[in-house]
């Protein structure tokens, strides 16, 4: 087996240089879990602007689509800020108090500027400068929707009609599972399991373990031993169940995929090929 780097981007970056763009969206994605290279973790408000790179595209299911390069920031505009320092940048000045007071993301949808990308070692887009157009360049025109989404007041209508990888991480946020995450039960039935190499789920009041709602009973650590006995005595009977090979003999596939946690960068569907991973 070939494992796969599943943090390569979904499509082909674009070549590192300066290239014409117009701020397309400024999402709001809530407060979001982020973890950093001192494994410090913290809860940061985040907000990702994205600029279609005008005049390029790429190919989907044999369809061009206009290119797109998202960059995640933290929502804060103090001094050292890196969306403030990106802002400023792109207005060719330092903002006044005045001016910093009344920012709005939403309000830089729509706006032209020059974007510098570079290429990462991991295969992804990383826009790291922003200017506005120099006099003489003709300002160029989108080809997407613009769109402005803020969680607060909250917008079903509008939230429906973000793409999905805009909707997954916006899932991800606190103010999402607090106010806005389906309540749902799931009713899990009690049952019986025969098969000696996967030991035995028992049900309600039948034995040791450790009861969770609706009846299911969960076997104890030590029911692993259990399994590696029964392995043992039933090594000359027919596989059940075992997926593994190692040389002629099959054993239990006991390795569990543990759910990926926020900090890390993520590409899922058509998600801007910029990392999106926890910003300054």
């Amino acid at each position: 087996m070939k494992p796969k780097n599943k943090s390569k981007p979904m499509r082909p970056p674009v070549a590192g240089g300066t290239y014409l763009a117009v701020c397309v969206y400024s999402i709001d994605i809530g407060e979001q879990y982020c973890t950093y290279q001192d494994k410090s973790a913290d809860y940061k408000d985040q907000v990702i602007l994205g600029f279609e790179l005008v005049g390029f595209t790429y190919e989907e299911n044999g369809v061009q689509k206009p290119y797109d390069l998202g960059k995640t920031f933290t929502a804060s505009m103090h001094t050292k800020a890196a969306l403030r320092n990106f802002v400023q940048a792109w207005e060719g000045h330092e903002l006044s108090e005045s001016e910093v007071d009344a920012f709005d993301t939403r309000d830089l949808v729509g706006r032209t500027a020059m974007v510098s990308v570079i290429l990462k070692e991991n295969g992804f887009n990383d826009i790291t400068g922003v200017f506005r157009i120099p006099a003489g360049i003709p300002e160029p025109t989108p080809t997407m929707p613009l769109i402005s989404f803020d969680m607060e007041p909250w917008n079903q209508t509008a939230f429906d009609a973000l793409p999905e990888w805009a909707q997954k991480k916006i899932k991800k946020s606190t103010q999402y599972q607090k106010d806005h995450a389906p309540n749902t039960t799931v009713t899990v039935q009690p049952m019986q399991m025969s098969n000696p190499m996967m030991g035995t789920i028992m049900q309600p009041g039948q034995g040791f373990g450790s009861t969770v709602p609706n009846g299911y009973v969960q076997p104890p650590v030590s029911a692993v031993q259990g399994q590696q006995n029964a392995f043992m005595s039933h090594m000359q009977q027919p596989a059940m169940g075992m997926p593994t090979m190692v040389g002629q003999m099959q054993i239990p596939n006991t390795a569990t995929q543990m759910p990926n946690v926020g900090g890390q960068a993520i590409q899922t569907g058509n998600a801007p090929s910029g990392e999106m991973g926890c910003p300054i």
